[in-house]
């Protein structure tokens, strides 16, 4: 009798585009010193790249910051779409599927507005995005992605998954929420070293050491507001 071994393959490594969209003629618009003042970034995005699968890269992209890129090796772009600025998200998605590339939109603007949105893109995310989110990229990766994902129910605390900040541009953090970043990052750390049975005495010297010497420069769902 022969024994057959099944072994899993890994999941094929995809690219996925964050857009946070900003006009650039906003007569509002900020330079980096005015940023670092008094700028906070949405959180949307964070959060929608904490539930999206280990095997997608992840970059965000702020127009508030950077211009953005078009030519992105992306397999899928995610919009957040704020009312305001909902033309500028528009000519963004149409850009990018110009070229190949699907689009999703979500916030608050295709969560009140769901036909338009849908006239540019191919797929919109409505309501909270924790849990419709897994199941669109999976049906994407499945060939099978529909054009509205609706939420449910509300997102039970339990799953919950924190943002992932760290995906931020430095220039997108005020200089006092980029110090509290790197505090919460070292406290992360800390925490796994003691799990693993580390060497927390060293760990928190180079932490404390962290903090007085460098950290003010440390690193650090669709949504908006209408």
């Amino acid at each position: 009798m022969h024994i057959v071994k099944l072994t899993r393959t890994a999941p094929k490594r995809r690219n996925l585009l964050l857009v946070d969209p900003y006009p650039r003629e906003n007569p509002y618009h900020l330079g980096p010193s005015e940023r670092k003042a008094i700028w906070f970034p949405k959180l949307s995005l964070p959060a929608i790249a904490a539930y999206t699968p280990d095997h997608w890269d992840v970059e965000i992209q702020d127009e508030a910051v950077r211009e953005i890129d078009l030519e992105h090796p992306a397999d899928l772009v995610g919009i957040s779409v704020m009312t305001c600025y909902a033309p500028r998200a528009y000519q963004l998605a149409d850009e990018f599927r110009k070229r190949g590339v699907p689009v999703v939109l979500g916030g608050v603007h295709p969560t009140y507005c769901p036909d338009e949105a849908l006239q540019h893109c191919d797929a919109i995310v409505t309501g909270e995005a924790e849990d419709s989110w897994p199941r669109l990229v999976a049906d994407f990766e499945a060939g099978r992605m529909l054009r509205h994902y609706k939420m449910e129910k509300f997102p039970a605390l339990e799953n919950y998954k924190p943002p992932r900040v760290e995906l931020l541009s430095d220039d997108a953090l005020p200089l006092r929420l980029r110090v509290l970043q790197r505090v919460a990052v070292q406290r992360q750390e800390h925490t796994a070293a003691a799990s693993a049975g580390g060497h927390l005495r060293d760990h928190a010297r180079e932490t404390m050491g962290c903090r007085r010497a460098g950290g003010a420069h440390g690193q650090g769902v669709f949504a908006g507001c209408a």
